[in-house]
């Protein structure tokens, strides 16, 4: 087997301490949900480097590639994750469940000059119109046949509301059945 070919496009989940670039899921006006955004809105890495999404806002958010390429999965707040990408190239990726966040990676080939990442822009770019013609073929970007990156939740099941335990609800039910029956017997002495 080539290792080569398999080291070219290995997406793995790595330890947030070896990240050596970070993108912030920010949420700047929580009530304004067209606000959130990815910061910085682009990052430039060489091939085998890592980037990690921290969670800042108030939901949860991933960071998922246009290509399926790698995910982060839903990160709760507060959480991170690390994903190192080994194959050059550029990767788009969005928030899965807030598909207006959107983000870019560019990773250069190892040992090339880096680009410097993109901070976030105070006014949005104005888009413009311009004739351009369609490239000869260009390279796909082939996906990778596995994920390496995973997350766990722990849940625990919701408290039902107005409920009692069926432990504690025979006793009840047994003693109120004695004192109705108590009720009874004493009315029909009286008589």
């Amino acid at each position: 087997m080539n290792l080569a070919l398999i080291g070219l496009l290995i997406v793995a989940a790595v330890s947030p301490a070896y990240a050596d670039a970070d993108v912030s899921m920010l949420e700047p006006d929580a009530d304004e949900a067209m606000s959130w955004v990815f910061e910085p809105l682009q990052v430039s890495i060489q091939a085998g480097q890592a980037i990690t999404w921290t969670n800042t806002g108030a939901v949860g958010h991933t960071a998922t590639a246009a290509g399926g390429t790698f995910d982060t999965g839903l990160l709760a707040p507060g959480e991170s994750k690390t994903v190192a990408l080994a194959a050059p190239g550029t990767y788009e990726y969005l928030c899965t469940p807030h598909p207006w966040m959107k983000g870019t990676i560019i990773v250069a080939a190892a040992g090339a000059a880096q680009p410097t990442t993109q901070p976030l822009a105070t006014t949005p770019p104005v888009p413009t119109v311009a004739a351009v013609a369609k490239p000869a073929a260009q390279p796909v970007a082939t996906p990778t046949p596995f994920r390496l990156v995973t997350t766990t939740t722990v849940s625990t099941p919701a408290p039902r509301a107005g409920s009692l335990p069926i432990d504690d609800a025979l006793p009840l039910v047994a003693a109120g059945a004695t004192v109705a029956a108590a009720g009874v017997y004493l009315l029909r002495r009286r008589r």
